[in-house]
């Protein structure tokens, strides 16, 4: 059923915008040079060296970092682009954002929420050009718990745009003169040790996903956890935790992202267990799934008494909400309730779940694309889990492009969790995306 799906939605999709987004978009370019309701409250951090990390293949650039030092201790500076300066709610470009919920990055293409041509421009932390964004400095204590923070309206100028290949040479090396990073990485690894401590799991994990390239091929690209990914994923949930907090403490309804704790799961236990594919997928299993709720409550895998999606902005709806709630509170403004902000989210719930659906079938659709061209007659993989032992339902980790299949697997065998083995595609539906294999031999 979700391919059927994929493939109605897909037809819908457009990459293009209507002549009023487009005018609209244009208007908005323009209007980013001049001084704007607001600019004169916006605090001046162009000194601080600030460093923009995100993949090559990038197309927006929503959040930097910076570490400030002084005689009164060391802060870390995380900025996020300003959409709302530039962008009215209820404008036409506002409306058609909310009705797309996302961006949506396929394998051939991106469909973005708010038009390139301002994204990529006015909207952009690209190096070397003063920017409006929403700022968070936050110091913490020895353990890592936030010991002060502050959101604020800022001018920025990012440094340095680097790759996260960049990044990690960068904190390795820590050159003379340029010891910022490494300082960043090892507050952060302190914070996230923080969260563990507080009941956070967290799961690392080789993973793959397919792309096409300028030429047209389609290729597998490998993330690895490093220690700039790290970082900057710690980063991304220390702001969301202080501007979480900052709401909690004011009242402010917000789009709260909550995850009820599983009585599955023992904190005790998860701590000592090991990133390997067979224990994350039994964790993952396990776990409850998480809401959007406009009332504060607990995100359990996070560790967090309250959490907000905050960074993404450009790309992401919600995110966008949030900063008008944040933006609306700090300048006096009528702040949504709680029930006009329920009712929103109730509208973006099912375009962000038809959208997750429909990048999830894609990357299942290339592959079975894979599994059909593969040049070999038998394919190696790694048995995680039964989903249903009666219908045969197995998810199976393909280790040579680190993606996982949930695929009906035909064999008499006992399987213990973790054995390896050779499969044979013996059928698979793009209907229905239901996909058959069978069991050669152990490997």
């Amino acid at each position: 059923m979700d391919n059927i799906r994929y493939n109605k939605s897909l037809t819908q999709l457009k990459q293009t915008f209507s002549s009023e987004v487009i005018k609209e978009s244009i208007q908005f370019i323009d209007e980013s040079n001049n001084i704007l309701e607001g600019d004169h409250e916006r605090i001046d951090l162009t000194n601080l060296k600030t460093y923009a990390i995100d993949d090559d293949d990038s197309y927006e650039i929503d959040d930097a970092i910076s570490l400030e030092s002084s005689a009164f201790g060391i802060k870390i500076w995380i900025h996020i682009a300003d959409p709302c300066r530039l962008i009215p709610k209820n404008s036409f470009l506002d409306n058609e954002a909310m009705k797309r919920g996302n961006s949506l990055y396929l394998v051939d293409k991106m469909i973005p929420m708010i038009p390139y041509d301002l994204s990529d421009t006015a909207l952009s932390l690209k190096p070397g050009i003063k920017r409006a964004a929403i700022s968070a400095s936050i110091k913490l204590d020895n353990d890592g718990a936030i010991l002060e923070s502050q959101i604020t309206r800022s001018w920025i100028i990012t440094n340095y745009s680097l790759s996260y290949n960049d990044a990690d040479e960068l904190i390795e090396l820590d050159p003379p003169g340029d010891k910022d990073l490494r300082l960043i990485n090892e507050l952060l690894a302190r914070r996230r040790k923080w969260r563990v401590a507080n009941g956070a799991i967290i799961l690392e994990q080789t993973r793959g996903r397919f792309y096409k390239n300028r030429d047209g091929k389609t290729n597998i690209k490998i993330i690895n956890e490093t220690n700039s990914r790290r970082m900057v994923s710690e980063a991304m949930i220390l702001m969301g935790t202080v501007v979480a907090d900052f709401g909690v403490k004011n009242n402010i309804p917000l789009p709260y992202k909550t995850q009820q704790a599983s009585l599955n799961l023992l904190h005790g236990q998860t701590k000592q267990i090991s990133n390997t594919p067979v224990t994350n997928a039994s964790i993952k299993f396990s776990l409850k799934r998480s809401r959007i709720e406009s009332n504060p409550s607990e995100h359990s895998t996070l560790g967090l008494k309250a959490y907000v999606q905050v960074t993404s902005p450009i790309r992401r709806y919600i995110d966008l909400i949030v900063h008008r709630q944040l933006l609306a509170f700090m300048n006096g403004q009528r702040i949504q309730t709680a029930l006009e902000l329920s009712e929103q989210l109730n509208c973006l719930e099912t375009v962000i779940r038809e959208s997750t659906s429909i990048t999830r079938e894609e990357q299942k659709k290339y592959l079975i694309l894979w599994l059909k061209n593969n040049p070999n007659d038998f394919i190696s993989c790694q048995f995680l889990r039964w989903m249903s032992f009666t219908r045969k339902l197995a998810l199976l980790l393909f280790e040579e492009i680190a993606i996982e299949l949930i695929c009906t697997l035909e064999t008499d065998d006992d399987l213990d969790p973790g054995s390896i083995f050779r499969i044979q595609l013996i059928s698979s539906d793009e209907l229905t995306g239901d996909v058959l294999v069978c069991k050669v031999n152990n490997r």
